[in-house]
Order: structure tokens, then C-alpha cells, then sequence
């Protein structure tokens, strides 16, 4: 395995499984493939080392929102954006729902699924009042499961 993560460098790995019959173990019944990129994480010496060498990120925020379509997911964007970030020598982004992320060489940074929480604050800011710390409308079990595996 080659330990460089560049933009535009994916090493990627393909596996294969495979459903066999009893009766005859030549007969596929059924074949599934996933690629993965395989990548080993250390921090050492307060240093982040992925598959052994030191990491920088360098990167952006990132969400699927698009001029053309608004908040929604456009697979040519999508790839324009890859292909951006990749003049930009960009190699990470934080987001949890990018899946070609890999094939592009780029690092994904995971995020808790916490968008919108910060609004408290902003009614606050404005005079609308404080929010209640705890309603079930706004933090029911739902939530809370999302936010647990999450972390």
C-alpha cells in the first residue's frame, strides 16, 4: 500500500464476495463488490500520521448544496467539486455523506449529524427569547439515537 494521500491519488482496494451453492460450489448464486480505501491513523507526538506519514489538513467545509438545484444531491456537481478542490490541492473536507470521496483521493472528515442547534443562539441575539434547555419537539428519541451513534 502506497502511504500518500494526495488529491487525486486513490488507492483503492476491491473486494469481492461471492454466494455459492451447496450443490455446486462453481455455481454463483449471487457476487458483491465494495471498494474501500484502506488508511491507518496514529497521532503521535501530537501529530496526526495516516498510514505512517504526517498529515496537514487542507480542506473546507463542505455540503451538498448547489447553485443550480439548492440543498440536494447532484452527482456532476459533486465530481466539479472534487475536481476543484483538487486545483486547490485540497485534501480533506468535513462532511459524513460524500461516498466518492476515496475514489478521488480526498480525506473525510466526520461530522455528528448537529445542524441547526446553534438557533437558540440566534434568538437569543435577537430578542426572541430563550429557547426551553428541553422540549420533546425538539430533542425526542429520534434525535437523540441519530446523535449517539453519531458519536
Amino acid at each position: 500500500m502506497k502511504s500518500q494521500i494526495a488529491p487525486g491519488e486513490a488507492h483503492l482496494y476491491k473486494i469481492c464476495v461471492q454466494v455459492l451453492s451447496d450443490f455446486n460450489k462453481e455455481d454463483i448464486l449471487d457476487t458483491y463488490e465494495l471498494s474501500l480505501d484502506t488508511r491507518t491513523t496514529l497521532v503521535r507526538d501530537n501529530r496526526l500520521l495516516i498510514n505512517g506519514k504526517r498529515f496537514c489538513f487542507t480542506g473546507f467545509g463542505k455540503h451538498e448544496d448547489t447553485l443550480i438545484w439548492g440543498r440536494g444531491f447532484d452527482p456532476a456537481c459533486m465530481i466539479h467539486d472534487f475536481h476543484l478542490m483538487n486545483r486547490l490541492v485540497a485534501n480533506s473536507f468535513r462532511a459524513s455523506h460524500y461516498p466518492y470521496a476515496d475514489r478521488h483521493g480526498i480525506f473525510v472528515i466526520h461530522e455528528t449529524p448537529a445542524e441547526g442547534l446553534h438557533l437558540g443562539l440566534i434568538a437569543g441575539v435577537l430578542g426572541l427569547g430563550e429557547p426551553p434547555t428541553f422540549a420533546p419537539e425538539l430533542c425526542n428519541e429520534k434525535t437523540q439515537a441519530a446523535h449517539e451513534q453519531a458519536i
